[in-house]
């Protein structure tokens, strides 16, 4: 297993396919530019392991945010 909640579990080919899913659709969105800065806010699962591997995997850079911030944490991350 590459990741394992209480839950969860994810062998590492499904999370490789759903890192390379999270990674074409970031490409999409970013317009296939890399350097991109992405916010990832997720809790602590499998789908922030792939969610933040797909990030990198597209070009993007990662930025992770603490999904329990409050809207002033929120606001200072995006405008810094």
């Amino acid at each position: 297993m590459a990741v394992r909640t209480a839950d969860t579990a994810l062998a590492f080919g499904e999370l490789d396919a759903l890192t390379d899913r999270v990674a074409a659709w970031l490409r999409r969105q970013n317009g296939g530019r890399s350097g991109v800065r992405t916010g990832v806010a997720h809790v602590l699962d499998p789908v922030f392991v792939a969610t933040y591997y797909g990030t990198v995997r597209s070009g993007a850079t990662a930025v992770l945010v603490n999904p329990l911030m409050g809207e002033h944490g929120l606001r200072h991350v995006f405008a810094t």
